[in-house]
C-alpha cells in the first residue's frame, strides 16, 4: 500500500526496456493489460486479504476499458458468482477471443471464466466456465492459433497451451 501500477513495454526481439506508462495510485492493483480493437483492457484488482486497500474487497476489482493513450473511457465490474469464484483475490488473467468474448482467471481455482459486455449497465455477463489444467494466473489467446489459450502452471514453472476449439462460449 498504496497500490501503485505502471506498464513496462519491451522489444521482444531483443527484451531491451523501449517504454513505460504510470498509472500512479489509482483504483486497484493492474493485474492484466489486453488489447483488443484498438483499445487497452485493463483489470485493476483488490484483495481481501494481506496486500488489501483498507475497507475495499475482492468485489472491488474492474475492466477499465483504455484508449490509446491508457486513459480511461468506460469500466465494469465483474458478477458476484465469479467474483465469489476467486475470493479472497482477483482477477489474475484476461484475454479477449476473436468471438468477442472475454476470457478470465482467477488466483488459483483450475477454471476459465468467459464474460461479455453488458449491453446496458455496468456488469459483465457471464457466458459459462471451463475447467483447465492450470491454476489461474496469467493467461492469453496464441495470436496464430485463436482457439489456444496460453496459461501458466506455477507450481511446475510451466507455460501451457489448452485447446478449445468448439467449446468457446458465444
Amino acid at each position: 500500500m498504496p497500490q501503485t501500477s505502471s506498464v513496462e513495454i519491451f522489444d521482444p526481439k531483443t527484451l531491451r526496456h523501449v517504454g513505460s506508462h504510470s498509472f500512479g495510485i489509482t483504483e486497484g492493483s493492474l493485474t492484466v493489460l489486453d488489447w483488443h480493437k484498438g483499445h487497452g483492457w485493463a483489470v485493476f484488482a483488490h484483495y481481501d486479504a494481506k496486500g488489501g486497500e483498507p475497507g475495499k474487497d475482492h468485489r472491488y476489482a474492474q475492466l477499465v476499458k483504455l484508449d490509446a493513450n491508457y486513459r480511461p473511457i468506460q469500466r465494469w465490474v465483474f458478477p458476484p458468482e465469479v467474483l465469489a469464484k476467486m475470493k479472497p483475490y482477483s482477477v489474475s488473467g484476461a484475454s479477449w477471443h476473436a468471438s468477442g468474448v472475454l476470457a478470465l482467471s482467477g488466483h488459483d481455482l483450475p477454471e476459465i471464466y468467459f464474460l461479455r459486455l453488458p449491453p446496458a449497465g455496468s456488469i459483465l455477463q457471464p457466458v459459462g466456465t471451463i475447467g483447465v489444467t492450470t491454476n489461474g494466473q496469467a493467461i492469453d489467446w496464441d495470436p496464430r492459433k485463436p482457439n489456444l489459450l496460453w496459461s501458466i502452471d506455477r507450481k511446475q514453472k510451466l507455460v501451457v497451451g489448452t485447446d478449445f476449439s468448439g467449446v468457446v462460449p458465444e
